[in-house]
């Protein structure tokens, strides 16, 4: 059996565009949760989780994660155990799954069949609860009623002092071609040093370029990768939340 997504802070992991297809497939995994556990597991590098089961939404449905595990099986008979954190990783932090386990998702058949249902039952830690109700599927109106809809409070482990309001901030391009458009900036304060980081982060809060300042006021008056005049960028500071 081979771990695929277990990701831990301080420790390096593969990141870049992951394809489309895989993640429809990988998504109909999500189903059929396997070793369930009454705890859960928090993101190691933001604050999904903190104070709650976590959440991930994909193409506009939103499942619970964290507290299970999916199964794949690959070339060989090679069994992949994921973390459910998965889409997670993948869509707010940029992680890339390993090739050949992507290429076991894509060449795998549909997880709702007979057969798949069987590989799981033979597994030791096996069980069938799922097939009666999709579990891990969120009511997205109840969700709705709950969120409040603001900045998190923490990035990549900082703690969020100041944010903007959503706008275009310019983008970031990658070597690889990718462009990412900046759609926050947040103002830092990590443990780890004495400085203050200016994140620029996408439209889901992922950060894509930092830069580490002396004080507030320099994050404050540098410029931002579009060329927007520092003056005219509106700060939110998390205090007055």
């Amino acid at each position: 059996m081979k771990n695929v997504a277990w990701l831990e802070k301080g420790h390096s992991f593969i990141k870049g565009k992951v394809p489309g297809e895989f993640k429809d497939m990988l998504w109909k995994y999500m189903l059929y949760p396997v070793s369930v556990c009454r705890g859960f597991q928090k993101c190691p590098f933001c604050s999904l989780g903190e104070n709650k089961i976590p959440m991930t939404t994909y193409n506009g449905q939103t499942r619970s994660v964290g507290y299970y595990e999916l199964r794949v099986w690959g070339k060989g008979n090679t069994i992949y155990a994921v973390t459910s954190l998965i889409f997670h990783y993948m869509e707010s932090h940029r992680y890339q799954p390993p090739k050949e386990f992507i290429e076991a998702v894509m060449n795998s058949d549909d997880p709702d069949n007979d057969e798949y249902y069987n590989k799981v039952l033979s597994l030791k830690q096996g069980h069938d609860f799922w097939l009666k109700t999709d579990r891990t599927l969120v009511d997205e109106s109840e969700m709705d009623k709950k969120s409040t809809g603001s900045f998190p409070n923490t990035l990549n482990t900082s703690k969020v002092l100041f944010y903007t309001p959503k706008g275009n901030y310019g983008r970031v391009i990658y070597d690889d071609g990718t462009k990412e458009r900046i759609s926050y900036l947040a103002i830092c304060k990590s443990d780890l040093n004495s400085g203050f980081y200016l994140y620029k982060c996408n439209k889901k809060y992922q950060i894509e370029s930092e830069d580490l300042f002396n004080s507030i006021d320099e994050c404050m008056k540098a410029k931002t990768v579009g060329g927007t005049d520092p003056e005219e960028i509106a700060w939110i500071s998390k205090n007055d939340e």
